[in-house]
């Protein structure tokens, strides 16, 4: 298996510990995977060389390649070379990436679900649905993993393709408006509630500059 943009580990491990030879890639973090059947390989996704040098040498190299929310940390102008790599690596792959209006850090390429399936319908690959309804109804698993995983094979899409895409468009926008109404309940009044105390600071630092100034001028007068 290869799994693209790794982060700190979890799944690489918990695969290897099932018995899955692991290759793991990421640009950013360097985990520990001592004691394990997982080998690291930094890879950033942003080198235009490193991802051409990768793609290469890791054609047809696995059974299946892994991507869960990285695609939307990358630019957009990237985002071929990523399906390219994960499409060119092995016949099935497993992948995620935040829709637009889902919050997060460093999330520069927020797209709608068909853009990539799109992507990964040209090079081949068709939607096969096989890990996502267990994943649907598993109310511990974050948001993003409950609703965003897709899984695309080598087999050749079936005569309801159509009716898939226009499926997939109508249910990234109903997630898209999900992250919104989460962010209207629970990131707006946090931001409100920052903002309010951003604004309250020049207020306090006046007041406390007030303070030492009535201050010293109340004991200059009993000085005097």
């Amino acid at each position: 298996m290869l799994d693209v943009g790794c982060g700190p580990g979890h799944l690489s491990r918990e695969l290897a510990r099932r018995g899955c030879s692991v290759v793991a890639t990421d640009g950013y973090s360097s985990p520990d995977f001592s004691g394990t059947r997982v080998l690291f390989e930094h890879l950033d996704l942003e080198s235009e060389q490193a991802v051409r040098a990768a793609t290469s040498r890791f054609t047809n190299a696995f059974d299946l390649a892994v991507c869960l929310e990285v695609g939307e940390h990358i630019r957009e102008d990237r985002s071929d070379a990523l399906v390219a790599l994960l499409c060119s690596a092995a016949p099935a792959v497993v992948f995620s990436a935040a829709v637009p209006g889902q919050p997060g850090e460093g999330h520069v390429n927020c797209q709608p679900r068909t853009w990539w399936h799109d992507k990964f319908s040209e090079r081949g690959l068709s939607l096969q649905h096989r890990v996502r309804p267990s994943l649907m109804g598993n109310a511990r698993l974050p948001p993003w993993f409950r609703f965003n995983v897709l899984d695309y094979g080598s087999a050749p899409p079936g005569p309801g393709a159509d009716l898939t895409r226009s499926l997939l468009d109508a249910e990234s926008k109903v997630t898209s408006a999900y992250f919104g109404e989460y962010e209207l309940r629970f990131g707006l009044p946090e931001a409100l509630a920052d903002a309010e105390r951003r604004l309250q600071m020049p207020a306090v630092k006046f007041i406390l500059r007030l303070q030492r100034g009535v201050g010293r001028l109340f004991s200059i007068r009993s000085w005097r």
